[in-house]
């Protein structure tokens, strides 16, 4: 489930809206532990 999707479901458990805004800093990843970083990111709704 995606980051906003979860909101969504949050939002409605508790019977009001939010809104999150996440800020992400784009290092270089150890592409060991994070091989998949540079794919993740652009589906993020920034």
């Amino acid at each position: 489930m995606h980051f906003d999707g979860v909101l969504d479901e949050i939002s409605s458990i508790m019977g009001t809206d939010i809104t999150a805004h996440l800020y992400l800093c784009k290092v270089n990843p150890n592409k060991k532990k994070f091989p998949k970083l540079d794919a993740i990111l652009p589906s993020f709704n920034i």
